[in-house]
């Protein structure tokens, strides 16, 4: 069960200027997909680099920004459980930012229990319960995606090129490279309906449709094709579910203002008890 934070947060120091940065540009509201490069830690401490998309950031709570990734990215989804800290760069004009924090990851029923849902976060006075709150927003940010990146939702599977380790926890319908825009259906399925990932996926009427291993039309194992309703639903649906909201609550940020010279720098800390200080720095 996610925790409610009852005080108020410390209003944070960078927030004015980060939202400002932030609103620039986003993957919700721009045809390009706003790309930053998360930099973690592998289960073995070794190094690695992912890339995810910035979509907003919390309006009760300016600590937190929201970020998509897949589930079925399975390099992203391991560093995410297992990195106790991330640092994402976001660079926004004259303004880069570097961003230390820790990532929770709001997924589909079919793969939450994975992961730990966000805590000690700052939300809405009217949200009772964090976890609803948290499937609603999912839902919210998955609406407002651009027709483009809401199709990479049902794409192969990034950066693999075999049967990915996490195509059971979701469901699962190889269209290839289909879909170059796909639309939001506003009545979403229920999580308790969710199928999970086998050679076919239940369709409406008690069709069954079947993998096309080609990135073709997809058809049912009766022989009987679906109807392009059908199908736009599964494929929604299956793209819905590799949908996840990553969740990243800011500890540190390193600002470098490039706008004058020599460039102004200045790092925000996070103490344990939620308070923040601030000091600038050599560039």
């Amino acid at each position: 069960m996610a925790t409610k934070v009852q005080q108020m947060y410390e209003y944070p120091p960078f927030a004015n200027l980060l939202k400002h940065s932030v609103s620039q540009k986003t993957a919700s509201a721009n045809d390009k997909n706003d790309y930053c490069l998360m930099a973690s830690c592998n289960a073995n401490g070794s190094p690695c680099m992912n890339k995810v998309v910035l979509l907003d950031i919390l309006a009760s709570d300016p600590r937190i920004l929201l970020f998509a990734g897949q589930v079925k990215n399975a390099d992203l989804m391991a560093v995410c459980k297992v990195s106790p800290s991330h640092e994402i760069h976001v660079s926004r004009g004259d303004d880069v930012f570097i961003l230390s924090g820790k990532i929770n990851v709001v997924a589909s029923h079919v793969v939450s229990s994975r992961f730990r849902p966000p805590r000690l976060i700052q939300l809405p006075d009217d949200a009772s319960d964090p976890d609803e709150f948290w499937d609603n927003e999912r839902l919210r940010q998955w609406k407002k995606l651009n027709q483009g990146f809401r199709s990479t939702f049902t794409w192969p599977n990034p950066g693999e090129i075999a049967k990915p380790r996490f195509s059971h926890l979701i469901s699962t319908v190889d269209v290839g490279f289909r879909y170059l825009k796909l639309d939001a259906i506003t009545e979403t399925k229920t999580p308790q309906s969710s199928i999970m990932g086998a050679p076919g996926v239940a369709g409406n009427n008690g069709k069954e449709g079947a993998r096309n291993n080609l990135g073709g039309m997809i058809g049912s194992t009766s022989g009987i094709p679906l109807s392009r309703d059908e199908e736009l639903r599964m494929v929604h649906d299956a793209a819905l579910d590799n949908f996840a909201l990553l969740v990243f609550k800011i500890t540190r940020v390193d600002h470098l203002d490039q706008s004058e010279m020599p460039p102004r720098r200045t790092l925000f800390e996070m103490s344990k008890d939620g308070t923040w200080s601030f000091s600038e720095i050599n560039p």
